[in-house]
């Protein structure tokens, strides 16, 4: 699905046109050996973390936790927790919304670059380890989670066979009779630049129908289904992080790829960029989707 929208004009003022003004006009970045194909981005990866957690927020109408998981939770895993902003926003949500301060928290990720410092967890129930979930994760973490956290996995993971090894891996970690909360966002694309790179990251072995490849997996691997639903930027009140997400996506460097691929010179490709970089200045927009999958691993479970 492809929607596209024109907002007008952003503010000189806006804290979107003063980012895009200062920051180098997306300059080639240097890449990075992994399969996430964000991780190669030349402005802070923190930020640009924390506006698409804002951005996600702003589409579940600040829902951090589907309201079929229970509040009672005595431990929450995080995977692919980056630096760990959606734990630091949920501590703040359940304290609000459930007075809930005893939950221990555990983010996982395979590098610690994102995770913040010591002294800014040592008041908190927060844990950070590095793990690849394509591996076991250690004993004394299996089977110990009332809730397991993981969102924005469909540019890493390739394949249904990756896929199922991560999901098996990613529901050890909960107690039986209790959930998963999977939020996926399917590619968003803008223009001709965007359908581009569907194709690039279809022909890459990454999945467009992510969401539904992961509601498939799981049910397969014995999880009950709770619920499965759409959220778009298109049903909410815009909000700046909508264009900073969008901005963002330029550079990580993949349109550029892309285009290379497709045999462009680097001149022409210049010329592409600067056309895409004037829609956003005119405030030209595409929306963002997010699923979000919720589901219980049952008692009789035996992943």
């Amino acid at each position: 699905m492809l929607t596209r929208r024109l907002l007008g004009s952003i503010p000189k003022s806006s804290n979107a046109y003063r980012f895009a003004m200062s920051s180098a006009r997306f300059a080639q970045p240097v890449r990075h050996k992994s399969n996430y194909l964000l991780s190669a981005v030349e402005t802070d990866e923190s930020q640009r973390l924390d506006i698409q957690h804002r951005m996600n927020l702003h589409m579940l109408n600040q829902r951090m936790l589907h309201p079929e998981i229970p509040k009672n939770l005595e431990r929450i895993a995080d995977v692919a927790t980056g630096n760990g902003t959606w734990i630091f926003d949920l501590i703040k949500y359940r304290k609000e919304n459930s007075g809930s301060t005893d939950t221990k928290y555990h983010g996982f990720d395979i590098s610690d670059s994102l995770f913040p410092k010591p002294d800014a967890i040592e008041t908190l129930n927060i844990d950070f380890s590095t793990h690849n979930f394509y591996q076991p994760f250690p004993e004394e973490h299996a089977g110990k989670y009332d809730l397991v956290h993981a969102r924005h996995l469909s540019l890493t993971i390739r394949g249904a066979e990756d896929l199922k090894l991560a999901m098996q891996n990613i529901s050890s970690l909960l107690k039986y009779d209790f959930q998963t909360q999977i939020d996926n966002c399917p590619p968003a694309y803008m223009t001709a630049t965007w359908r581009i790179i569907f194709d690039w990251v279809k022909n890459s072995g990454y999945s467009l129908d992510f969401p539904d490849d992961v509601h498939n997996t799981i049910a397969s691997q014995g999880l009950e289904i709770v619920d499965k639903k759409q959220h778009s930027t298109q049903y909410v009140p815009f909000c700046e992080d909508h264009r900073l997400t969008l901005l963002y996506a330029f550079y990580t460097g993949v349109p550029r790829m892309c285009w290379k691929s497709k045999g462009k010179s680097d001149e022409e490709i210049e010329r592409i960029i600067e056309r895409c970089l004037e829609e956003w200045e005119q405030g030209v927009l595409v929306d963002y989707f997010l699923t979000q999958i919720v589901a219980r691993k049952p008692a009789e479970a035996a992943l």
